[in-house]
């Protein structure tokens, strides 16, 4: 079941329900409409006062004047179309934008409880939500009420013609509603059968060799062609129901015109109706059936719409964590960072030796591991650490990787992290002042070399290590935290850190240190679970 929450915020997250965009497709849809009455009105008059007083000039005049309103209604179409478009484009952006940002933000307990292709198919909801505009509300707030601007008309022009439009729409309305809710039920039903499906595949490719090794196939098949026959026949549901909806829409506008035409012919005969009344009622009476035409259809596409917003409910409704996702978090002048008794200041380089409280085997897995009950008092900017964004915190408290797997792609693309367009002369003029430049040039094709699994050229692990820290600094952090066991570093990496002029901190932590060290940088080791300098 949707709640209302749900819809008011997938509302709220619609572009198309605000701005001066919506103020244009609704005149723009209202002119369209009031268009329809150019050509019966234009063949009503031709019939009642141009024929009888073979009035040429009227003629010709009427049927420029009729052109420029078919012109302008080919405009009016058109910049409806490109509005609906840009509209639809938006709704999506924002709604799957903001799908994404409600897994990212959810913890992966939570965001595991649901296979994956049910998250898949949540993730898609907004594909089919970004129609909603045209699809239901333009179809039952505008085009809908304007059957009752053409009955009026109709009744002005035909009298009792108005009768056949009015006895058949209620029947048709409700026999259009029970095969509605025939597609609501079989689309709810299909998508289960569906996600329950690819879910199947997907676990059947991914476990393919152990599925060989045992022999399974078998197995496999018996799974899969029950749920396969299940899901065939709720299709078939599906495209009857979808099929029904579309046979009553084209039956109600076939037997509304033959009735018309009928009566209207009788009407004639008795001298009671003219002849260029019942051809414009004639054509009237298209334009009466097409707005419930519309909403056969709408109601018919509606059994989608309700899925697709109960799976993006369900997106929405994952718990989330706090200081997750990143925000505009303003960078602090107190970039101070406490930890255990001590103080790290901005351009400081402190050099954490020996091991750490319970045999942990990294400094950060000792701070998560004592996370209810934290002893080493971590807080930057005199603030705890849970008060700041946690991927901006990331960005600015970097913690370095002894062997950093580098992005695939060129070596350019791995260091800007894909922002070679915004970030590339950042990042050239960080190697160029780091002594990294030289590295790189001797490589076959310099900063164009291909890494990942289609490297051109195998990168030592010292070149990886630097290119991560020139990674780290194109965002300009507070603190660079190194925590590694030596040799993993290497001493040359290490000492190129240590000689780095930066102007933010550097924490680096090792549990083997090399033997040989620069003296001018403090030194720290644990007593107990506090951290206290030792000599040199």
């Amino acid at each position: 079941m949707v709640r209302p929450a749900t819809e008011a915020r997938i509302r709220a997250l619609s572009s198309g329900f605000q701005g001066k965009d919506y103020t244009v497709l609704i005149a723009s849809t209202i002119a369209i409409n009031l268009i329809v009455l150019a050509i019966p009105l234009y063949i009503n008059r031709i019939y009642t006062s141009v024929v009888p007083e073979q009035a040429g000039d009227s003629l010709a005049g009427i049927t420029i004047l009729l052109a420029a309103v078919l012109v302008l209604d080919v405009v009016l179409k058109a910049l409806r179309s490109w509005v609906l478009t840009w509209l639809g484009a938006s709704t999506e952006h924002r709604l799957r934008m903001e799908a994404v940002r409600s897994v990212l933000g959810a913890s992966a307990e939570d965001v595991a409880q649901q296979p994956l292709q049910a998250r898949m198919t949540q993730l898609r909801s907004p594909t089919t939500l970004r129609n909603r505009l045209e699809q239901q509300w333009l179809v039952r707030r505008v085009d809908l009420p304007f059957s009752l601007v053409y009955l009026i008309v109709l009744g002005l022009i035909g009298g009792w013609l108005i009768l056949p439009p009015i006895l058949l729409a209620p029947v048709f309305v409700l026999m259009a509603k029970r095969a509605a809710n025939e597609a609501v039920q079989s689309t709810r039903h299909h998508h289960d059968l569906e996600v329950n499906r690819n879910q199947l595949v997907v676990n059947g490719l991914a476990l393919a060799s152990t599925i060989k090794t045992l022999n399974l196939e078998g197995f496999l098949i018996r799974r899969l062609e029950p749920l396969q026959e299940r899901l065939s026949r709720r299709s078939f549901e599906q495209e009857s129901a979808t099929a029904k909806l579309q046979n009553l829409s084209a039956l109600f506008s076939q037997l509304n015109q033959l009735l018309i035409v009928s009566i209207g012919g009788w009407l004639v005969i008795q001298q009671d109706l003219t002849t260029g009344a019942l051809a414009a009622c004639t054509l009237l009476s298209g334009q009466v059936s097409a707005p419930l035409g519309k909403l056969f259809s709408a109601d018919g596409q509606r059994a989608n719409q309700q899925q697709a917003t109960f799976d993006y409910q369900q997106v929405l409704d994952l718990s989330q964590e706090t200081n997750l996702l990143a925000g505009c978090d303003q960078r602090t002048n107190d970039a101070t960072l406490h930890l255990a008794g001590q103080v790290l200041r901005p351009g400081e380089t402190v050099l954490l030796l020996g091991g750490y409280p319970g045999q942990s085997t990294s400094l950060l897995d000792s701070i998560l591991a004592a996370n209810d009950n934290n002893p080493f008092e971590l807080s930057f900017a005199d603030r705890s650490l849970t008060a700041y964004r946690k991927t901006w915190l990331r960005r600015q408290l970097v913690r370095l990787k002894s062997e950093p797997k580098p992005f695939r792609g060129t070596l350019l693309e791995s260091m800007t992290g894909f922002e070679v367009n915004t970030r590339a002369s950042d990042a050239l003029a960080l190697c160029e002042r780091h002594g990294v430049a030289s590295l790189i040039k001797t490589l076959p094709r310099g900063y164009d070399t291909t890494i990942g699994e289609m490297q051109d050229y195998p990168l030592a692990v010292g070149l990886r290590f630097r290119m991560s820290v020139i990674q780290a600094l194109l965002d300009s952090p507070f603190a660079l935290i190194l925590d590694g066991a030596f040799p993993q570093v290497g001493t040359d990496a290490l000492q190129w850190l240590l000689g780095l002029q930066i102007d933010c901190a550097r924490l680096i932590a090792l549990q083997n240190p090399p033997t040989r060290l620069p003296e001018s940088f403090r030194r720290l080791s644990w007593e107990g679970d506090r951290l206290v300098e030792v000599s040199s």
